[in-house]
């Protein structure tokens, strides 16, 4: 054989051998969706309770078990949103007197037992509860709300509720009827 034509067949199985090694570029949205994971809490949350946190336990008894509780001023109605400076971003517990009676979450680290998460679309959460779950409009935009209902007797009294704006969950609650029902929260 000559060296030319050596040559050009080492140079053609270089080029293969390259071609072949490479990987094939990323485009931007697939990169994106890969850093836009978010950072797991470790918490999960179920429509009674967030961890540790359980709704029906006392600020006492929620500060012990999960981290302080700092109630607000409460209001006339009894009603208020405590701090919980150990707990995750995004997330407000709602207090009546001195029980926590709802949990809100507005931040995509914090999934439920099924994995749902704030920033999943409607599709997912229906999938995810495709038996236990009702859809009604939303009350100030276009979207809906999903509520999920637990089958267990003795959990009949507690909802996870997700709100859903263009098709993707805005936010969710959980708690004890009637106060996780509360749109408004405790206005």
């Amino acid at each position: 054989m000559s060296r030319q034509v050596c040559g050009a067949a080492l140079v053609a199985v270089t080029l293969l051998t390259g071609a072949c090694s490479r990987r094939a570029p990323q485009s931007r949205e697939s990169t994106a969706t890969a850093t836009a994971a978010p950072p797991d809490t470790g918490l999960v949350a179920t429509p009674s309770r967030l961890g540790k946190l359980r709704v029906g336990m006392t600020v006492t008894e929620a500060s012990t078990a999960a981290g302080t509780l700092v109630p607000a001023q409460l209001s006339e109605t009894g009603c208020q949103f405590a701090r919980w400076p150990s707990g995750p971003a995004g997330v407000r517990v709602m207090l009546e007197n001195d029980t926590v009676t709802r949990i809100d979450v507005d931040m995509p680290s914090v999934p439920t037992s099924l994995g749902a998460r704030v920033g999943d679309n409607e599709a997912k959460v229906l999938e995810l509860y495709v038996d236990h779950v009702s859809v009604s409009r939303q009350k100030y935009t276009d979207g809906h709300v999903l509520t999920v209902t637990p089958t267990a007797p003795a959990d009949s009294m507690y909802r996870l509720i997700f709100e859903t704006d263009s098709g993707r969950v805005t936010r969710y609650r959980l708690g004890r009827r009637p106060w996780v029902e509360y749109v408004e929260g405790c206005g």
